[in-house]
């Protein structure tokens, strides 16, 4: 939800920009929101991979389970690093067609 909180800020105020006659600064709004939602998203990735049992017990405590779900929460968290730079550009692409 905050990536895409981000995507869609990053979506309207790409518009605002070309809208304002300032394509140039497209750039680096794009990075400058990139930046702020990897310092919140680094952060959450941090504690899950830091903790994971923690945030698994949660919901759940059963042994097996907790311990069949740690190394596929530690994949989702890899995959996390990689979506605040695809939903930023791509809702920015979008944008703009």
């Amino acid at each position: 939800m905050i990536v895409m909180a981000f995507a869609t800020t990053g979506s309207t105020m790409t518009s605002n920009i070309i809208g304002e006659g300032h394509p140039d600064s497209v750039i680096p709004l794009l990075k400058r929101i990139m930046k702020f939602c990897y310092m919140i998203v680094l952060s959450c990735v941090a504690m899950f991979c830091i903790f994971p049992t923690i945030f698994i017990r949660l919901f759940t405590n059963i042994p097996d389970l907790i311990a069949g779900t740690v190394p596929a929460m530690l994949v989702m968290c890899i995959s996390y690093l990689l979506s605040p730079a695809a939903s930023i550009l791509f809702q920015a692409v979008h944008t703009t067609i």
